[in-house]
């Protein structure tokens, strides 16, 4: 309302918006999900957004020893790994797109991140959870350049080893591992489908696993305290790099 917008034009949203797309983007992967949800409103935003941030500073504050932390493990060649995820039209009510999350570990933390409406509108749990396999893909696609560019002493074998994604959707994977176009899938658009070239090319490898087990869950909706925490201590240690 009119009174809305004028009670906020002198909170410094924003402002305050920008500050936290920073610290998400360097070290925080916990407030992922939450940024995204409150940046969307930097244009129109209620006193119900502000208390939003709000909320969200007084978690940062209270979690200020969380940080990343990587281990050596003795002379063995570090393994790329990713997590993917999405939630079904469950959370941009305005628009019905869903929501895609994706996670990537090397040497026990992680190194990229992102949680993201899908552009396209799926119209089923398999479809989002196809185009966040989509995602997550190009993401792993350049890590794994990368990470070989800079690592040198990996061996040819190392090299022929797929980058493995983790991923709850077992209908998703196995459109991704099969080729043949079936009536489930003939709505999809190309731009979604290389995936299945990087699979048939052994670039990317996909594997199933419990949502309860798949960290990028974390990033892809608002959890309960009992499921978010424990996925949080996998992702992050405290501030002496326990993850027990």
């Amino acid at each position: 309302t009119d009174a809305e917008r004028s009670a906020m034009s002198a909170i410094p949203y924003g402002t305050i918006i920008g500050m936290l797309l920073y610290l998400m983007i360097s070290c925080r992967p916990d407030i992922a999900f939450a940024v995204c949800a409150v940046s969307r409103y930097i244009s129109c935003h209620g006193p119900q957004h502000w208390e939003a941030v709000l909320f969200l500073m007084r978690y940062l504050k209270a979690t200020a020893d969380l940080r990343l932390t990587y281990s050596r493990d003795g002379g063995s060649t570090p393994v790329l790994q990713g997590f993917c995820d999405a939630d079904l039209a469950a959370n941009d009510l305005d628009t019905r797109h869903s929501h895609s999350g994706y996670l990537f570990f090397l040497c026990g933390g992680p190194v990229a991140w992102k949680s993201t409406l899908q552009r396209s509108l799926a119209l089923s749990t398999m479809d989002s959870e196809y185009y966040s396999m989509g995602d997550a893909s190009k993401e792993g696609v350049s890590l794994r350049d990368l990470h070989f560019e800079l690592n040198h002493f990996l061996s040819v074998e190392d090299k022929a080893q797929p980058t493995v994604i983790r991923n709850d959707a077992t209908s998703a994977i196995q459109l991704a591992e099969n080729p043949v176009f079936h009536r489930r899938s003939k709505h999809i658009g190309i731009r979604h489908h290389f995936i299945r070239q990087l699979v048939e090319e052994n670039i990317i490898k996909f594997e199933y696993l419990p949502s309860a087990e798949n960290l990028a869950d974390l990033l892809t909706k608002p959890l309960t305290k009992l499921v978010f925490v424990p996925l949080r201590r996998l992702i992050m240690g405290a501030f002496d790099g326990l993850l027990s």
